[in-house]
């Protein structure tokens, strides 16, 4: 009985957590929380910023296929040199690298003064990501692996939660422009803040040696290892690679330009934006670690049973918020959205995993993320063109319509696994 109690009481989980929040986890959550208040501030109105500079929606799109386009190359080059020179010299001192683009962004006369930065942002993110991600994990002891991921999923994101209502605000009283150069140099600050931080404290967590398996392995073959895996994926996976594929690449299209049809479409201020942005942060840091949480209940009953409703669901928030007259039926459908992203974003990484046989789940994910990012490359461009030229509500129809297609393919296609890869 003493156990049992011991196992629910709630001082064990803040020890638990006390265990996870300390060496360079700690200084990842404190310097990318610092950060992410910064960015925060700009992330929410940044289309409406390069508008603001003179650029055409066809041309945000180009921008996003240039950025999608530099990071595909990068990303190869990433993972070899995150298991060649090391985890924390890529992130830390990248993170300089990344944070002086703001400074950049924020003093540029001309949209087209950030074709060079897109393409910088890209190529440097790809480098910084997979050293970025390994790091993460390096430094979580595997017991503590599912609790840590929970606090690096909800405690950075938290400092950012009321930025866009501040930003919104600021960006009414003072005027668009104006005011973005300001928050684009407080992101320089933060991430200059977050760049020193993490040269003093974060320690390296790969033992690099010059004769090591790992440091003869070459990027071209990294990126001839990446298609191979396809053939030992099962259906499911190998329809899920479409279902990812067709997503990203409508959910790019559309992406740069919610903020601008709800603002200069709909009729939103600045500061309605901003409170939504901010409210559906909050929901997001809400609402997935309780389902996550919930994992018990989608191993009892399947894991199809959060995905498939939210998967037909999903979609009709799209058209809604493409026909919204007002405020409040755009928070309506945008709320809406992100409960049920929310729910089913944990069944759906754990039906991902359980797909997956353990010897090809890293190239299995690097396959798809080399997939997505062609996709948002494709996205942007179409995207671009059909928003400025066609139809500003068609991308969000658009996006729609593949949702309900794959929606159909999830549940032909899509089955509880009877043996499940740990």
């Amino acid at each position: 009985m003493m156990g049992s109690r011991e196992g629910k009481n709630p001082l064990i989980a803040f020890g638990s957590v006390g265990e996870v929040l300390r060496g360079n986890l700690l200084v990842m959550i404190v310097s990318s929380g610092i950060w992410t208040f910064g960015s925060s501030l700009v992330s929410p109105f940044d289309t409406l910023y390069y508008l603001g500079l003179g650029a055409s929606y066809t041309d945000i799109g180009y921008l996003t296929a240039l950025w999608s386009f530099a990071r595909i190359f990068s990303l190869v080059i990433g993972g070899y040199l995150a298991d060649r020179i090391g985890r924390r010299v890529l992130v830390a001192h990248l993170s300089f690298a990344v944070a002086i683009e703001d400074l950049y962004i924020a003093l540029i006369p001309d949209w087209r003064y950030a074709i060079p930065q897109r393409i910088y942002d890209g190529f440097i993110g790809g480098l910084r990501e997979p050293a970025f991600s390994a790091l993460i994990a390096d430094s979580t002891p595997v017991s503590k692996r599912a609790l840590a991921y929970v606090a690096w999923q909800i405690l950075p994101p938290m400092f950012g939660l009321i930025s866009p209502i501040i930003a919104g605000r600021l960006i009414d009283l003072y005027g668009l422009v104006y005011m973005m150069r300001i928050f684009h140099f407080i992101t320089f600050l933060c991430g200059t803040a977050a760049f020193i931080i993490r040269v003093k404290y974060l320690k390296e967590t790969l033992n690099v040696t010059s004769g090591s398996v790992r440091s003869q392995v070459l990027p071209f073959e990294i990126l001839r290892n990446i298609i191979p895996p396809l053939k030992h994926m099962n259906k499911p996976l190998k329809v899920w690679l479409i279902i990812s594929f067709t997503g990203t690449m409508f959910g790019a299209a559309a992406g740069p330009y919610w903020v601008d049809y709800a603002v200069n479409v709909i009729g939103l201020s600045k500061s309605s934006w901003g409170i939504l942005d901010s409210i559906r942060r909050f929901e997001n840091l809400i609402v997935s670690p309780t389902f996550a949480a919930m994992s018990d209940v989608s191993e009892r009953f399947g894991r199809l049973k959060f995905i498939v409703p939210s998967a037909f669901i999903s979609p009709i928030t799209n058209i809604g918020f493409a026909y919204s007259k007002s405020w409040v039926e755009v928070y309506f459908w945008l709320i809406l959205s992100t409960f049920l992203s929310a729910v089913s974003a944990p069944a759906s990484s754990a039906l991902f995993a359980d797909y997956m046989p353990r010897e090809y789940r890293g190239r299995i994910m690097a396959s798809f993320s080399l997939f997505n990012d062609i996709a948002t490359m494709f996205g942007g461009l179409i995207g671009g063109y059909i928003y400025g030229n066609v139809s500003k509500s068609l991308v969000f129809i658009i996006l729609s319509i593949v949702g309900w297609i794959n929606a159909i393919l999830i549940l032909h296609y899509f089955e509880e696994p009877y043996i499940r890869y740990e």
